[in-house]
């Protein structure tokens, strides 16, 4: 190698794929691409092709995702346990009131928050959680005013509710 750039660009990927190899996570960076990809022209399969012939080879998304996830994101989701790629947020307004939905997925189980605003300013934040595996959602509501709501709910597989408790 006469190229001493090329030479310290060797060492420093041979370097980093020995201090990651025991960070695999889910490559949830990559599977977004995927997903997205699998959205693009409502499902036809011939359109989805054509964009994945266009990001992958020719603007090379795909690796580049990978890359991201391989490097970063899932070297924070094995120290964290949380991957910071998991997280999606959508605003939501509809006559003056604004919800904002923050959904996070980890190895611990998925979370939803909802920050309820209207002109006036805040009114509500909601965080609903269900561990990994488990039945049990647990939704509390903290209000401006300061009350604090919880409510316990065992859902069954297809989501229906089958036991609900309120707390104040």
């Amino acid at each position: 190698m006469r190229h001493p750039f090329l030479r310290k660009m060797v060492l420093a990927v041979a370097a980093m794929s020995i201090v990651t190899t025991g960070c695999f996570g889910s490559f949830q960076l990559t599977q977004n691409v995927y997903s997205w990809n699998k959205k693009v022209g409502g499902g036809n399969k011939w359109t989805q092709e054509l964009m994945f012939l266009v990001i992958g080879p020719l603007v090379p998304v795909y690796s580049v995702a990978m890359l991201v996830d391989v490097l970063v994101v899932n070297s924070i989701e094995f120290w964290t346990g949380k991957n910071p790629a998991t997280a999606s947020t959508k605003v939501i307004e509809k006559n003056g009131t604004k919800v904002v939905q923050t959904l996070r997925s980890d190895m611990g189980g998925r979370t939803q928050i909802l920050e309820v605003s209207n002109a006036a300013g805040p009114v509500s934040t909601t965080t609903m959680f269900q561990a990994t595996g488990s039945a049990l959602v647990t939704a509390t509501t903290t209000y401006v005013d300061g009350r604090t709501e919880t409510r316990s709910v065992t859902v069954d597989e297809a989501g229906a509710v089958l036991k609900s408790l309120t707390k104040k």
